[in-house]
């Protein structure tokens, strides 16, 4: 059962006064940076009627959080504000964005937060052709960036909103495919253009730690999290768990999924066979990704995305793009798009991963590639003359199978960051686990049938 418990406040008369100065928040890094800083909520706790007073530019009397969505990376909450009596109103809700309350998980997806609080202050999230959720505060505390928050618009306020919260449990292909055509308004818009060479928010993101790549080759925001599954994982979180002591993503996986099989019982079909992970056709991590050999296949999709931007090929990529990250109103059918802390410059197909490889119901090899077929068709309407020539099929297909292998090993270290907490969580762990059974499975059979480590040892032969 999700946490449901409420923070309510009240102001009196006189507090209320203090909040006639309505100068909405914007950004951390202004010149009043310092001070706002010092003011940032961090948590649902943190917040008062006088932070959301100024937010709003009205005066909040009194009001109530609730979470409503909890995620890998951040948790969200809507609040739901009454205003004094003869002060103007803001919304009714808005959706507070807050890092989750794991330190550790805090200060891996850092970059992540500074990312997105950079995008809702930029012009072009106001520019791109698909609708994204607007921003009433985005406020980062730059010397330290776990402390931000996110106030944003409440997609779902008027009620007429179709979500999709459980994606990876699976959608009919037809729901994917129009998320995906939606997103390729912007891919089209956006390949090779010169606002990926000018605006500094689309600037390389650092090599993330281990990696080792050229300046020349690809990296993004979540890359980081694909490399430090080849690593010691972070605050020796293995030896905590009586592993032993600083034991790679891989390795951690491994154990961690060994111990604890009956709870997860992840079973998957495959050749008319059961099997339960790790083990079978398909073991959870596969050893193909492992250690040295996997970060050599990194590195060489790194290299091949590099090269396939600097061809002209690249594009600005939501870098998160699945239903779980929109909303569909009902009347006019149009999208709203949340969650730009993954935002990047990189090849149109990577960003078809997370919803085709993890939510199609019913996915096999021929479904995957017909659903890539249809959204190149769309990719070319949307795009420039001569895009389908200078970006083809093949090339959009191998980018795809590239992403995945990149998100592969982002699902390791997921995996490492999710389970050991797992039985801390008020139901015990039991709707997570549910939902990770409802996913996995289903993935396994698919990159099995991609053959996905068959190109994984491809590439790895290709580098020596």
């Amino acid at each position: 059962m999700a946490d449901t418990r409420t923070f309510a406040t009240d102001i009196t008369n006189a507090e209320a006064d203090e909040t006639k100065d309505t100068t909405i928040f914007k950004s951390a890094t202004d010149k009043q940076a310092d001070k706002q800083a010092e003011d940032i909520p961090c948590r649902p706790k943190d917040v008062t009627s006088a932070f959301l007073s100024k937010t709003f530019g009205a005066t909040v009397k009194s009001f109530e959080i609730e979470p409503i969505g909890q995620g890998f990376i951040c948790d969200a909450f809507r609040v739901t504000m009454t205003y004094a009596e003869g002060s103007s109103s803001g919304p009714a809700t808005a959706v507070l964005k807050f890092g989750k309350e794991d330190e550790m998980s805090r200060q891996t997806n850092a970059p992540l937060f500074a990312l997105e609080c950079g995008w809702y202050n930029d012009p072009l999230s106001k520019e791109v052709p698909i609708k994204c959720a607007g921003a009433y505060a985005s406020l980062i505390d730059a010397a330290d960036p776990t402390r931000f928050c996110l106030c944003l618009e409440d997609a779902t306020a008027s009620g007429e909103v179709e979500g999709w919260p459980h994606w990876m449990a699976g959608l009919p292909k037809e729901t994917i495919l129009e998320c995906m055509v939606d997103l390729s308004k912007m891919h089209g818009q956006y390949f090779d253009s010169p606002v990926l060479r000018s605006n500094p928010l689309l600037a390389r993101a650092p090599s993330p730690p281990g990696a080792d790549l050229k300046a020349s080759d690809y990296s993004s925001p979540f890359l980081a999290l694909a490399f430090l599954t080849y690593l010691p994982f972070p605050g020796n979180a293995s030896g905590a768990c009586g592993f032993g002591d600083d034991l790679d993503g891989y390795t951690f996986c491994r154990a961690l999924i060994e111990e604890n099989r009956d709870f997860l019982a992840f079973d998957y079909q495959h050749g008319g066979a059961t099997h339960r992970c790790p083990g079978g056709p398909c073991p959870f991590p596969n050893m193909a990704m492992s250690g040295e050999r996997g970060r050599a296949v990194l590195k060489r999709v790194c290299e091949k995305f590099g090269e396939r931007v600097a061809s002209g090929c690249g594009t600005l990529v939501h870098g998160d793009g699945h239903p779980g990250n929109l909303f569909r109103d009902a009347a006019s059918g149009e999208f709203t798009w949340i969650d730009f802390q993954g935002y990047h410059v990189a090849p149109p197909g990577m960003d078809l991963v997370q919803a085709l490889g993890l939510g199609v119901i019913g996915a096999t090899k021929a479904v995957i590639e017909d659903l890539c077929r249809q959204y190149h068709a769309a990719l070319a309407a949307h795009g420039p003359a001569g895009l389908a020539e200078a970006y083809t099929f093949e090339m959009l297909w191998e980018d795809f199978m590239g992403g995945c292998l990149l998100w592969y090993s982002c699902y390791v270290f997921v995996m490492c960051q999710t389970v050991p907490n797992l039985r801390s969580e008020p139901d015990g762990g039991v709707g997570r686990v549910q939902g990770l059974r409802a996913v996995f499975p289903r993935y396994f059979a698919l990159i099995e049938e991609l053959g996905l480590f068959e190109y994984a040892e491809e590439l790895y032969q290709s580098t020596l």
